[in-house]
C-alpha cells in the first residue's frame, strides 16, 4: 500500500524520465523509502500524447477515464463503491500502511466524500481518488490516489481490499495510473513507503520504479 507512515525509510530514485515516484501523503520523518520511474525514459514511454508533455503545473484529465488492462480497471469512484471502500479501510494492513485521514469510514461517510471533495478534486484536475475495479464485473477492488501536483509532478498511493489481494490488481492499477498521469501531462510520479512494506515495494519495482533519494 502506497500510503505509508514514513517514520524511518530509505529513498528510491530513478533516471531522468521525469519519473514515477512512490511517496506517502504524510510528511517524512527521518529516512524514507521512495521509488521513482523516469517518465522520459527513451523506450518504454518514448513519446508523449500529441507530441508534448503538457504544462509545468499538470492537471489530471478526467475525460481519459476509465482506463483498462487485462488485470484491472481504473475509474472514478461512484456511490456504489462506498460500502466496499469502507470495509477495506477497516483491514489491519490498510490501517497500518495506508494514509487514511479519517479515523473511521462508513458507507454514508464515503458517499459524502464521493459526492463532495472526491468529485470536486477530479473535476478540478488536482486530486484523483480512483477506484481499482475488477474488469470482469466492475466490482471495487481497491483505491488509488494521485495528488500533490507541483511543477509537473504528482504523488501516487494505493491499497487493495483484503478480499482481492494476490491477483495483480495493484500492479495493474499502477500501470494504468502511469498512463493516466502521462496522458494528462504529468512528468514525474512519486511514491514512498516504510522499509518493512516489502509487498508494495515489489509492486513498484515491477512497475519500473527504482530506489532514489526523493529529490
Amino acid at each position: 500500500m502506497a500510503y505509508d507512515e514514513a517514520n524511518s525509510a530509505v529513498p528510491w530514485l530513478g533516471t531522468r524520465f521525469a519519473g514515477l515516484f512512490w511517496v506517502s501523503q504524510r510528511p517524512l520523518k527521518g529516512n524514507a523509502r521512495s521509488m521513482v520511474l523516469d517518465m522520459f525514459r527513451p523506450l518504454a514511454l518514448s513519446s508523449a500524447i500529441d507530441g508534448h508533455w503538457g504544462s509545468v503545473e499538470a492537471m489530471l484529465d478526467a475525460e481519459l477515464l476509465p482506463l483498462h488492462n487485462d488485470r484491472t480497471v481504473l475509474r472514478a469512484m461512484v456511490p456504489g463503491d462506498a460500502n466496499a471502500y469502507a470495509s477495506g479501510t477497516a483491514d489491519p494492513m490498510v490501517r497500518q500502511y495506508a494514509h487514511l485521514p479519517e479515523p473511521e469510514y462508513t458507507e454514508t461517510s464515503v458517499i459524502e466524500l464521493i459526492n463532495g471533495p472526491i468529485s470536486e478534486g477530479l473535476a478540478a484536475g488536482e486530486l484523483a481518488v480512483l477506484t481499482i475495479a475488477d474488469p470482469a464485473n466492475d466490482e471495487f477492488v481497491g483505491s488509488l490516489v494521485l495528488f500533490g501536483a507541483s511543477e509537473g509532478a504528482m504523488e501516487v498511493g494505493f491499497w487493495v481490499h483484503p478480499d482481492h489481494r494476490g491477483k495483480g490488481a495493484a500492479a495493474g492499477a499502477l500501470g494504468l495510473a502511469v498512463e493516466f498521469a502521462r496522458r494528462s501531462g504529468v512528468t514525474r510520479l512519486l511514491a514512498r513507503t516504510v522499509p518493512e512494506n516489502r509487498a508494495s515495494q515489489r509492486v513498484l519495482e515491477r512497475a519500473g520504479f527504482a530506489r532514489g533519494d526523493g529529490s
